[in-house]
C-alpha cells in the first residue's frame, strides 16, 4: 500500500536512529540500511537519572576527559613534580596560596600545628615551629590575605589565636603589630619620665595618634604593658614602672589577645572573623584592633536558623557572605562614624536552610560563590543560593563524608574556568575512592590525579587561575603533564533509538580523533547490552598508531635517521585527525558503550556506533 506524503514526512522526522548529529541519515550496509548512535556535541555526566533515561549525548560516567566544546573532548593532565614534602612524618592539613608584592608563595599548615612557607622554586621558610599553635586536631585554621603585604590567620587552639605573617616575620598575640596590618606607618616615639608607678609624664606635650590600649615599651616599662588612658602630657599604664627615670618610649599597636575563630576574611578594609556564633569585626583599616574604642564590634547571633555555628566567611561582588552550618547571611553597607565611634552594617539572611560545614569548598566563581554540603553543590549570587549539582546526585548519595572532608577550588583548564570539588564516593566500578567533580558552568565531569588527593586550593597570579593539591605528604600543581597513568573512561547512555521495544544489532564502532602526542591512542571496553534476560557485554577495542613520516632519497630508498647511540629515530606527525573503526557485534534492544584508555593526550571529535534494526522484542 502506498504511503501518503504526510506519513512519509512523519517517518523521515522520527527515524529509529538514536543519533545526535547524524540527523537520521541511513547508512548503506551489506544487510540493508544501518543507523548511527552518534555523539559530536559532548554532554556531561548525569548520575541522577537511570542510564537508559539520560540525554543521548550525556554519560553515566565521564572521567579524565573534558567536554570543551562540540567535537572537542580532551584528555586531562596529571600533576607536576611536588615542590614540597612534609617533614618528619607530619601531614599537610591545609595549604593557602598568597603573594607578598608580586612574589607568589604557599602557606602549608601541618598536622602538629606548625606551618611553612614555600615559594614556587621549593624554597622553604618556617612560619611557625611552635607545636599545636595553629592547629591541635580540631578545626583547621582560617587564613586570608591582607592586600599584598601578608596573611592573617585565626585558630581555635586557645583564646589567643590570631596571627600574622609577612614572608619573614611571624606575629603572635602580644607582639608589636606590623604597620601593614595596624595602619600605623611607624611606631610613635616619646621622651618622658617614669615614677615607679603607673604614671608616665611626656616631655613633648603631644599624644596625637595615641589610642588607649596601645603597647608601650622603653626605660623601666615591663613587657606587655599597655596604655590604660592618656592626656596630652601623660600616660596611665597597665603595670608599675620598675624605676623613676627619664627615658625614651615607643608606643604602637600590638597583636591582640582574646581573638580566636574558625574563619577569616578581609572586607571593607576590616578583618572579619567567625568564632562560634559570634562575628568579630576589626576597626576600619586596622586589622589588629577589635575593641569598640576604634570601631570594632562583636555581633552575637541568636537567629534560629544558625543551628550550631558560623563555618566560613567570604566576600564576592561587593558583599560579604557569612556561612553557617545550615544557613547563609549577607553583609553590606558597613559604616563607622560618631563619637565615640560606632560601626553598623546590614546583615540579612540569604537562605535559612542551606549552608555548609566544609569551609574548604567555598570559592569565588565569576561574580558569585560556589560551596558544597552533603546535599550537593550550590552557586550563591546576590540573594539566592541555587543548587547546580542535580547531575551529581548519584555520586552524593554514595559519598563518604567522614573519611575525607570535601574541599574545592577554582581553576582554568585548557583556558576554561571550572569549579572543582574533591570528595570521596563510589566510582563507576563501585570502588570508593577520592576523585574530583568538575563543573564548567554548564556540565559536570569527573577527574583525578595520579596522587590520591586529600585537599585542593586555588592560586591566582596575573589572572591565571591554577589549582594546587596535596596527598597529605607532598604539595603540587595540578593538571600539568600528559600521562599514561591517568585512566580515561567513557560510559554512554544505554541508547534505545525511537523505542526500547525494537531489537538492534550493533555492527561497527567508530571514533574520529586527534593524537596530541606522538604515541597514538587506543580504547578497550565493551558494547553494553540490555536484553530480555538481563545485561550482557561484548568486548571491543580500537587503536590509532602514531602517523609515521618516511623519508625517501632521490633513488626512492628509505632514509633511516639514527642518534649517536645507533638507535633509530622515527618521525611522527602530531595533530592529524584519524578515523578508527572496529567490529562491534551485539544484539539487544538497548545498546551502550563503556570505553577506557590510558593513552596520554588525545582529542575525540566524534563517537559513533553503527547498528541495524531487527525485530520487536519477543518477535
Amino acid at each position: 500500500m502506498a504511503t501518503s506524503p504526510r506519513m512519509r514526512q512523519q517517518q523521515q522526522q522520527n527515524p529509529d536512529d538514536g543519533s545526535i548529529s547524524a540527523g537520521g541519515v541511513a547508512i548503506p550496509t551489506a544487510g540493508g540500511e544501518g543507523r548511527l548512535f552518534d555523539i559530536k556535541k559532548w554532554g556531561g555526566i548525569n548520575t541522577r537519572a537511570d542510564r537508559t533515561a539520560i540525554e543521548d549525548n550525556q554519560f553515566s560516567w565521564l572521567e579524565n576527559l573534558m567536554p570543551i566544546g562540540d567535537g572537542n573532548l580532551r584528555t586531562l593532565y596529571r600533576e607536576q613534580t611536588p615542590i614540597y614534602t612534609a617533614p618528619g612524618g607530619k601531614t599537610i592539613i591545609l595549604h593557602f596560596p598568597f603573594n607578598i608584592g608580586a612574589t607568589p608563595f604557599i602557606a602549608v599548615f601541618l598536622s602538629d600545628g606548625t606551618a611553612d612557607q614555600v615559594d614556587m622554586n621549593g624554597v622553604i621558610t618556617h612560619i611557625s615551629l611552635a607545636a599545636n599553635l595553629l592547629y591541635n586536631g580540631g578545626n583547621p585554621p582560617g587564613v586570608t590575605q591582607w592586600g599584598s603585604s601578608g596573611i592573617v590567620m585565626v585558630a581555635t587552639t586557645s583564646a589567643n589565636a590570631y596571627f600574622a605573617w609577612d614572608g619573614t616575620t611571624f606575629f603572635k598575640p602580644g607582639d608589636p603589630a606590623p604597620s601593614w596590618l595596624s595602619g600605623l606607618a611607624a611606631p610613635l616615639t616619646f621622651t618622658g619620665n617614669t615614677h615607679s608607678n603607673t604614671t608616665v609624664d611626656t616631655l613633648v606635650p603631644n599624644t596625637t595618634f595615641v589610642v588607649d590600649g596601645m603597647l608601650i615599651t622603653g626605660t623601666d616599662i615591663p613587657g606587655s604593658t599597655t596604655i590604660v588612658s592618656h592626656t596630652a602630657t601623660a600616660f596611665v599604664i597597665s603595670q608599675n614602672a620598675t624605676g623613676t627615670h627619664a627615658g625614651n618610649f615607643t608606643v604602637q599597636f600590638f597583636m591582640p589577645n582574646g581573638v580566636a575563630g574558625t574563619a577569616i576574611e578581609i572586607y571593607q578594609n576590616r578583618v572579619w572573623i567567625d568564632n562560634g556564633t559570634n562575628l568579630l569585626t576589626s576597626a576600619p583599616s586596622n586589622g589588629c584592633r577589635f575593641d569598640g574604642a576604634l570601631g570594632g564590634v562583636v555581633t552575637p547571633s541568636t537567629d534560629s536558623f544558625l543551628r550550631v555555628k558560623y563555618t566560613s566567611i567570604r566576600q564576592a561582588n561587593g558583599f560579604l557572605y557569612s556561612f553557617g552550618d545550615s544557613s547563609v547571611n549577607v553583609i553590606s553597607n558597613v559604616q563607622t562614624s560618631g563619637s565615640p565611634l560606632l560601626t553598623t552594617f546590614n546583615n540579612f539572611n540569604v537562605d535559612p536552610q542551606v549552608g555548609t560545614t566544609w569551609p574548604g569548598t567555598v570559592h569565588e566563581f565569576g561574580t558569585g560563590l560556589i560551596f558544597a554540603n552533603p546535599i550537593g553543590v550550590y552557586e550563591l549570587k546576590g540573594g539566592a543560593a541555587t543548587k547546580i549539582s542535580d547531575d551529581l546526585d548519584g555520586i552524593f548519595a554514595d559519598a563518604d563524608f567522614s573519611t575525607l572532608i570535601p574541599s574545592g577550588a577554582s581553576c582554568a583548564i585548557f583556558g576554561i574556568k571550572v569549579y572543582i570539588l574533591l570528595l570521596r564516593s563510589a566510582d563507576l566500578t563501585n570502588v570508593v575512592r577520592n576523585f574530583l567533580c568538575i563543573w564548567d558552568g554548564k556540565k559536570w565531569f569527573v577527574g583525578s590525579q595520579v596522587a590520591t588527593l586529600t585537599y585542593i586550593e586555588t592560586q591566582e597570579i596575573n589572572s591565571v587561575i591554577t589549582c594546587w593539591g596535596t596527598n597529605g605528604t607532598t604539595l603540587f600543581k595540578m593538571f600539568q603533564t600528559p600521562s599514561t597513568s591517568l585512566n580515561k573512561i567513557i560510559q554512554t547512555k544505554l541508547w534505545q533509538g525511537q523505542t526500547y521495544l525494537i531489537v538492534k544489532q550493533s555492527m561497527r564502532l567508530f571514533t574520529l580523533g586527534t593524537d596530541n602526542s606522538t604515541s597514538g591512542y587506543s580504547f578497550t571496553g565493551t558494547i553494553d547490552q540490555v536484553t530480555e534476560s538481563g545485561r550482557t557485554s561484548v568486548s571491543v577495542s580500537l587503536s590509532a598508531s602514531p602517523a609515521l613520516i618516511t623519508w625517501i632519497n632521490n633513488t626512492s630508498g628509505v632514509i633511516q635517521f639514527q642518534n649517536n647511540l645507533s638507535q633509530n629515530i622515527n618521525w611522527t606527525t602530531v595533530g592529524a585527525q584519524s578515523i578508527l573503526g572496529t567490529d562491534a557485534k551485539g544484539i539487544a534492544p538497548l545498546l551502550g558503550l563503556t570505553l577506557q584508555s590510558s593513552s596520554s593526550d588525545f582529542t575525540l571529535s566524534a563517537l559513533s556506533l553503527l547498528y541495524d534494526r531487527l525485530a520487536p522484542v519477543g518477535g
